[in-house]
């Protein structure tokens, strides 16, 4: 079974989900979509920036709460409301994340597409 994680100054969910789960083995951390929302619920003032800011932010307390760290993540899904908030969007994620390598898809077109792949270990 997997192992809900849930930061410990984290309020419940407000619904039924987990902010983060864990898969058996320990392998893969999965967040669930995180807002610019802080702790309390009060959203975080200012342009999207500071919301992207407080959203992975979240996002990086779930990850540690599960035993990792950003450098852990593989791949960023966002949504973005418009698509003239990328360079704010961006600027923000660099402040976060210590490097960005990951996969990142940003959701603010009228089309996006996004894969994950298996490396099989006898073609590898």
């Amino acid at each position: 079974m997997p192992t809900v994680v849930r930061p410990k100054h984290f309020g419940a969910p407000l619904g039924m989900y987990s902010h983060g789960m864990v898969a058996p083995g320990g392998e893969i951390v999965v967040v669930a979509g995180q807002v610019g929302m802080g702790e309390g619920g009060a959203v975080a003032v200012g342009d999207v920036g500071a919301q992207t800011r407080q959203a992975l932010e979240n996002v990086r307390a779930i990850v540690e709460a599960a035993g990792c760290t950003m450098a852990h993540i593989v791949r960023l899904q966002t949504f973005l409301t418009h698509a003239e908030d990328i360079p704010r969007f961006m600027a923000a994620r660099g402040e976060v994340f210590d490097r960005i390598a990951e996969a990142c898809e940003i959701l603010a077109w009228k089309i996006d597409a996004a894969a994950i792949g298996v490396v099989l270990a006898d073609v590898a």
